[in-house]
């Protein structure tokens, strides 16, 4: 991914950008936001935790702007990064910058006194998200930042092939029922069928890279 930072220059740029206009947007709202904004919503959407007008507008998204930073330099560091396909990247780069849009505008938007489907929000951004991982994870190569980074994967390029084919498909697959169990009327049976589609994703590429080490070392 370095050759790709160097001549991408100007998207690693936007990606700070974003998150620097969410900063400013906030100031901009400033006045007319309350001492305190809800920072944290329960599973039915509902807010149940609140932070100060300075943390929700300016800390959250500087501590986002850390974490891509940190992403973006633990990445540059990888030797075998330099393999991965420029789409992947582009997704890479832009996860976090669009994450703090989603985020602040949730936020303001209560802040401001309007009333936001959060639950159905967040599950139809996660359901587009996992749909994109799950359909550049096959082309994912060999590498210590990216993929399903289990110890059977990272010892055996044969296994890391084919687990991130299975894991496309189960991404593919949690991620068209995120997308489906966001219209679900009961908050609660979206958030059991969030968390069965993420486990989904978690779980098939890990058992079946484990059963694809066993099969070939016998």
């Amino acid at each position: 991914m370095n050759n790709w930072i160097k001549e991408n220059k100007c998207m690693v740029i936007l990606s700070y950008v974003v998150i620097l206009v969410c900063i400013g947007v906030g100031l901009i709202l400033w006045p007319q936001l309350p001492e305190q904004i809800p920072t944290h919503f329960d599973a039915s959407g509902t807010p149940n935790g609140w932070s100060g007008r300075f943390m929700a507008v300016i800390g959250l998204p500087l501590i986002l702007l850390a974490v891509q930073a940190l992403m973006l330099f633990v990445t540059k560091k990888d030797p075998k990064s330099e393999n991965q396909p420029a789409k992947m990247n582009r997704i890479l780069v832009m996860i976090i910058p669009i994450l703090c849009v989603i985020i602040q505008s949730i936020m303001l938007s209560y802040g401001l006194g309007h009333t936001v489907k959060v639950n159905v929000l967040l599950t139809r951004a996660m359901g587009v998200l996992f749909l994109l991982i799950g359909n550049y994870l096959p082309k994912v190569r060999s590498n210590y930042t990216v993929g399903i980074r289990l110890p059977w994967t990272l010892a055996d390029e044969g296994n890391w092939h084919a687990t991130h084919r299975v894991g496309g498909f189960a991404f593919a697959a949690a991620g068209i029922l995120m997308l489906l169990a966001s219209f679900l009327k009961h908050a609660d049976r979206m958030s059991i069928v969030m968390l069965a589609a993420v486990l989904i994703a978690v779980l098939v590429p890990s058992i079946y890279s484990y059963w694809y080490s066993t099969k070939h070392l016998s």
